[in-house]
């Protein structure tokens, strides 16, 4: 037989692999469909309460070792899986699960998978989240080693209590307060009110909680940048690595919200549709790529 038919032959015959397990993801069956792996309760931490805030802002927090190794393992794998949910962008590639964020709510809600699911339900136990407002939604940001995002808002279309994963390594993470407006209409610094500045260290495996003002009223970025300098003014470093570098690697970030349904409408004898007393509530503008929020996509 010659090379070129054998080559035939076995383009025909081949059937994929099947794969278990390892940094790869789940069992991947011979049509392509992928079989996400479980996340199992005792891979996230259960805090008995939260950490105390980060320096004289009272909205925010970082818990270490959030999930343990087993955990980060499990969800990377997950995520790297789930190929066709990735979205490319400049210096990161997104996911998004849950459904899509609108500017009336959540639309074309999906069921989270299991894994995200459980990590759902640990927010909700660790208390960074009440059982009615349990997380529903996750944006997921891989980005490439330095890489990072502009500063921006996530806007009014979630609930205004947000968590980060931070899997893969560590960086600084930083929130400015928004610019306000002079009396003679300029934006930027005022005496009454100057521009503030937060960074704060995300280990690898922690998970950031703010909320509140801190949502509404500052812009948070993650600087494009290799090396993050743990200097004096960075919150919540450990004194063994205070004044040192860090470099980065690949990064997985997940933005865990809550996006509530959108609000019903009623039908008038004409056909045209009424939005309900409780429309509007939580404001009209988007985020997640779409316009609304300040800045860029979100983290």
């Amino acid at each position: 037989m010659s090379l070129k038919s054998l080559i035939r032959k076995a383009k025909h015959s081949y059937e994929p692999p099947v794969k278990t397990g390892g940094e790869q993801g789940g069992r991947v069956k011979g049509d392509g469909e992928t079989e996400l792996l479980s996340l199992q309760p005792q891979h996230l931490i259960r805090p008995p309460s939260l950490p105390p805030p980060l320096g004289d802002v009272k909205t925010v927090c970082v818990v270490e070792n959030f999930t343990s190794e087993e955990g980060e393992k499990t969800i990377l794998s997950n995520i790297s899986s789930s190929v066709s949910r990735f979205n490319p962008l400049r210096g990161r590639r997104t996911q998004v699960w849950g459904g899509q964020v609108t500017a009336e709510g959540l639309q074309d809600a999906e069921k989270l998978p299991q894994f995200l699911e459980t990590l759902a339900e640990g927010l909700v136990s660790c208390g960074a989240f009440q059982a009615e407002n349990k997380p529903n939604h996750v944006l997921v940001n891989e980005y490439e080693p330095g890489g990072g995002i502009m500063p921006h808002t996530d806007g009014p279309a979630y609930f205004p209590q947000v968590a980060i994963l931070s899997l893969g390594s560590s960086a600084v993470f930083v929130f400015g307060r928004k610019a306000t407006q002079t009396p003679s209409g300029d934006i930027g610094e005022t005496a009454e009110r100057p521009k503030e500045t937060l960074r704060v260290f995300l280990p690898r495996r922690s998970l950031l909680l703010f909320s509140d003002d801190l949502y509404t009223d500052w812009l948070h970025s993650l600087p494009s940048q290799r090396e993050d300098c743990l200097d004096s003014d960075v919150l919540g470093v450990p004194p063994s690595l205070e004044g040192q570098s860090i470099f980065r690697e690949t990064r997985v970030s997940l933005t865990v919200r809550h996006v509530p349904a959108p609000a019903p409408t009623q039908v008038t004898a004409a056909g045209a549709q009424i939005e309900s007393d409780a429309a509007g509530a939580s404001g009209t503008t988007v985020t997640d790529n779409a316009p609304g929020g300040e800045g860029k996509e979100n983290i």
